[in-house]
C-alpha cells in the first residue's frame, strides 16, 4: 500500500538536529546518547505525521514493532537501510536519512576518538616497578 507524502504539520516542532563537536572539545558518551535519542524523536515525529502506529510502520518496512520502539527512544542502533526504508515510507524526502548520517558520523568520530585515546595511553612510558627485596634484607639504596 503506497501512501501519499505528508507535509510537515505546522503545529508540531521538529526536534533539533544533532551537532558534531569540534575535535578539540572531544565527544562524550552522553552527547552520542543524546544524538541517538534525537534521531529517534525524528522518526517518531515523521511516523505520527504520517498517521501510523509503530506496528504499522514496522509492517511497512519489515521490522518488528519493538525495534521501532527501541529506535524511537535511542536504545537501538540500526542500519542505514532501516533509515532509508523509513524515510521513503514516511515521505520524509531525505530528512531522516540526513539526520541518521549526522548521528552516524558523530558515533564514528566518537569511536575514533576513543581508539586514539587508548593508543595514546598504551604509548605512555610505564614506570619501572621497584626491585624485589626479600624480607629481612635491605635494598642497595638504603
Amino acid at each position: 500500500m503506497t501512501r501519499a507524502p505528508h507535509p510537515r504539520p505546522q503545529h508540531q516542532r521538529v526536534p533539533t538536529t544533532p551537532r558534531r563537536v569540534s575535535p578539540t572539545g572531544g565527544i562524550t558518551p552522553g552527547q552520542v546518547a543524546d544524538a541517538r535519542k534525537d534521531l529517534g524523536r525524528h522518526l517518531a515525529f515523521w511516523r505520527v505525521a504520517a498517521g501510523l502506529r509503530q506496528v504499522d510502520l514496522a509492517t511497512l518496512i519489515r521490522y518488528s514493532r519493538s525495534q521501532i520502539a527501541n529506535v524511537e527512544v535511542g536504545r537501538d542502533n540500526t542500519t542505514r537501510r532501516f533509515w532509508l526504508n523509513a524515510d521513503t515510507t514516511l515521505g520524509a524526502h531525505g530528512a531522516l536519512l540526513a539526520v541518521y548520517d549526522q548521528v552516524h558520523a558523530l558515533m564514528r568520530d566518537f569511536h575514533a576518538q576513543t581508539e586514539l585515546e587508548r593508543d595514546l595511553e598504551r604509548q605512555l612510558p610505564t614506570t619501572q616497578p621497584a626491585p624485589f627485596t626479600p624480607a629481612g634484607t635491605t635494598s642497595p639504596a638504603s
